[in-house]
């Protein structure tokens, strides 16, 4: 860590200490990083897929717009070595809505917390858009990169899956900003209440019924009624719901 504790010197105040985070990502190692000033997080990847996700959501959080800055983390600094890239942001307080749910002591903390989930969702969903030109549909980026993975062996899903999603297209509906990736593992719970979207390499001008099938996608009947008590923009058509979740996401 001697040539890590060298970058880190460019954006902290020593003395600062680095451990593993006790919340691990799917596809970056998660340190914590405390120094007299604050607490941070830095992610570290290694594969070049991840890597490439990672400068993603550097460029996200750097070039933080009004819309997003006071619901995402602070972006501190990116760097790249041969092997790794690392990305140090500011650590959100709190745990991630999957924790939060089962250290909930009854149900109807757990279901404040999804209609609170749904809430922080749907005021994403709802911000106006302005001066910003949607180039390209998103749908149509989505399955040319799962091309991509698909072909390099990159991704779960298969040419033929795709070719299926690219021959049965959902109905289009107005782009909004999403979170691209919205799991109940990437929002943050403070004081029983979503307050902040954390693994954002892929928010952008999008599909909303993304974000709703991966936000629903392990909730019983129940956990659902909860979570559309606060998202009351939309309810998702279970053919769209297969389509994004047992579909799309298997790309990426």
């Amino acid at each position: 860590m001697t040539i890590l504790n060298k970058i880190l010197e460019k954006y902290l105040r020593l003395p600062f200490e680095i451990t593993k985070g006790s919340q691990q990502g799917w596809t970056s190692t998660v340190f914590q990083v405390r120094d007299v000033e604050g607490e941070y997080i830095l992610k570290v990847c290694e594969e070049p897929k991840y890597k490439e996700w990672l400068r993603k959501e550097a460029n996200i959080l750097e070039m933080a717009q009004d819309s997003y800055k006071n619901v995402v983390p602070q972006f501190i600094g990116f760097f790249e070595d041969k092997e790794r890239a690392y990305l140090l942001m500011s650590k959100i307080p709190g745990i991630n809505l999957t924790q939060a749910i089962i250290l909930a002591e009854n149900d109807e903390e757990k279901f404040q917390l999804i209609e609170s989930f749904g809430t922080f969702l749907c005021q994403l969903h709802k911000q106006p858009i302005a001066n910003q030109k949607i180039q390209k549909e998103w749908l149509d980026s989505q399955l040319q990169q799962a091309k991509i993975y698909a072909e390099n062996g990159l991704c779960d899903g298969s040419l033929e899956l795709l070719e299926k999603l690219n021959n049965n297209r959902p109905k289009l509906v107005k782009q909004v900003r999403i979170h691209g990736d919205c799991t109940t593992d990437n929002v943050m719970v403070y004081n029983d209440k979503v307050i902040a979207f954390i693994d954002v390499a892929f928010m952008t001008i999008g599909d909303p019924r993304y974000d709703e099938a991966l936000a629903i996608r392990k909730f019983t009947e129940q956990e659902k009624e909860a979570f559309y008590k606060g998202y009351t923009r939309n309810k998702i058509q279970d053919k769209e719901f297969t389509y994004f979740n047992n579909g799309l996401y298997e790309f990426f």
